[in-house]
């Protein structure tokens, strides 16, 4: 065909999001100074969506997101997909963590997921990582609850026209991860002991 396709691996935008474009368009990074206030107003219109959207279900998100994980890289390469992008100088939010750190983690995860079953799985989703509650979740505890990509291959032209009604195949898998969550959340509650007036 004579063109090639580069895919973003990690994509942090909600699927079909209507102010995806707006909000790329108006990106401040922070610095507010030397922005008009009609250019601040629409950066944090549209990252202010995002964020209701995500903070209402962050599992849903994560489960629904556009992202493409280290284990899946060999599907896309099958049909001639060769060409990935890393996003996230954006997605991170520690002093610990650099671009470099991610992609070197995102490697190490394409060629064995043994070496990177420890990693939260929010590493691999930029946009996530501020998220606390879903730091827990480690590659190794959700990856087999996590959407196969092999249903995205076969139904995957559907999905924008039957997701939510004749298809609830994320929904299903996003209950499977919010009970190892909830279960991870309930052995650190009773490792916190309450201290309480005498």
């Amino acid at each position: 065909l004579g063109f090639e396709v580069e895919v973003m691996v990690n994509e942090g935008c909600i699927q079909g999001c209507s102010n995806r474009l707006e909000h790329e368009c108006t990106y401040t990074d922070g610095n507010f100074e030397n922005q008009t206030k009609e250019l601040v107003f629409q950066e944090n219109f549209c990252k202010g969506n995002c964020t209701k959207i995500e903070n209402r279900n962050p599992v849903l998100y994560l489960v629904k997101g556009n992202h493409i994980y280290p284990w899946e890289i060999e599907a896309y390469r099958k049909i001639g997909i060769n060409k990935f992008k890393l996003n996230g100088r954006d997605g991170i939010h520690d002093d610990k963590t650099s671009m470099t750190d991610l992609i070197e983690i995102y490697l190490k995860g394409t060629e064995d997921i043994k070496n990177i079953e420890s990693v939260p799985l929010i590493r691999f989703a930029s946009n996530l990582t501020n998220q606390e509650k879903l730091k827990s979740l480690k590659v190794k505890d959700v990856k087999k609850y996590l959407p196969k990509i092999s249903h995205f291959i076969k139904y995957g032209e559907l999905c924008t026209s039957r997701c939510g009604n004749e298809c609830r195949y994320c929904y299903c898998c996003t209950e499977k991860v919010k009970t190892i969550l909830n279960i991870k959340e309930e052995k650190e509650r009773k490792k916190t002991v309450n201290l309480c007036k005498i």
